[in-house]
């Protein structure tokens, strides 16, 4: 939920030629890279404590 304000916050301050398009596109981004080393950050503690 709190993601999706977040986007419709900048959809708004684009349309309203505020910020870029690419400064969405960049915030993106970073969400998704963050879940990444998320999983890599779990999937590496499954191997640390012997489970695998």
């Amino acid at each position: 939920m709190l993601q999706s304000g977040m986007l419709a916050i900048g959809a708004y301050l684009v349309i309203h030629q505020e910020v870029t398009g690419g400064t969405i596109t960049a915030s993106v981004i970073d969400r998704v890279l963050v879940r990444i080393e998320l999983a890599i950050a779990h999937w590496k503690g499954s191997f640390g404590r012997g489970d695998v």
